[in-house]
């Protein structure tokens, strides 16, 4: 969409900007700084970059000293206690609380890695499911999940080239971009099972392009310099996938498009 299109525009120029991530040596580096020059000293995902930017400036913050103008080695857990206290207080829910500070964990644990702090004050913080404070005022949204009666109803009006890929989600676990960037040569006929370590892009593309997919998944996105062994994961795939719907092969992809793409 057009704002998350805005946010990336920005990121882009702010690193192209010489010198946006360059501090002053010997200057006391403000946590306010840090918050601004940190994203163009790593390397994440666009999307990541804006969520964790998003939660630290709307809800934590505003409830530092001074709005973070300091030193972002005089953080220290209590601040953060009372920023919890604070978030408790106008109501925001478990969720929404443990999410900013999760933000802020990865956020500090970048500084720590350039040794600009020696501990992150903010690792593993969360909101005791028993505090007194905790009392959002929405209800917790339930997980959604899909009734085999429902999903029954559905596969009877899928077409039979797609009800592999349709059943797949099922009984694989993969996430979609997981699932559409799945190889042949990483399938374990014999063992029912297949090796996920890439995402598909959003836009897709050609499939014996590796431009087409990104490595890593969810949770390793961000892990560099690391085999494929070491991003990915095995999961199951049964042989009854194969016998669903009719054969279609391709060359690299288990899920091609219907144009032998990557899906978009």
């Amino acid at each position: 969409n057009r704002a998350s299109l805005e946010s990336v525009n920005e990121l882009d120029a702010q690193r192209a900007t010489p010198g946006a991530a360059r501090t002053t040596p010997g200057a006391v580096l403000t946590f306010a700084t840090w918050h601004e020059i940190w994203p163009v000293r790593v390397r994440r995902d666009d999307r990541t970059i804006n969520t964790n930017k998003h939660r630290i400036s709307k809800y934590v913050i505003p409830h530092l000293p001074e709005q973070g103008r300091i030193p972002v080695s005089d953080l220290t857990r209590g601040m953060l206690h009372d920023v919890q206290v604070a978030l408790l207080e106008a109501g925001y829910a478990k969720s929404t609380i443990d999410g900013a500070l999760s933000a802020l964990s990865a956020v500090l644990g970048y500084a720590m890695d350039e040794g600009r702090i020696e501990t992150n004050v903010a690792y593993r913080m969360r909101v005791d499911p028993d505090d007194p404070l905790l009392n959002p005022t929405r209800g917790q949204r339930e997980r959604r999940y899909i009734p085999p009666d429902e999903f029954a109803r559905f596969f009877k009006h899928v077409k039979p080239v797609h009800r592999e890929v349709c059943l797949a989600p099922l009984v694989t676990g993969c996430r979609t971009q997981e699932l559409l960037a799945l190889e042949r040569s990483d399938h374990d006929r014999k063992r029912q099972l297949v090796f996920v370590h890439q995402r598909a892009r959003v836009l897709g593309g050609d499939a014996e392009n590796d431009a087409a997919f990104r490595p890593g998944l969810k949770t390793t996105k961000g892990v560099r310099r690391k085999t494929k062994e070491e991003r990915g994961r095995w999961t199951l795939f049964p042989a009854i996938l194969s016998s669903v719907g009719p054969t279609r092969l391709h060359r690299r992809l288990i899920f091609p498009s219907p144009t032998g793409r990557g899906w978009g």
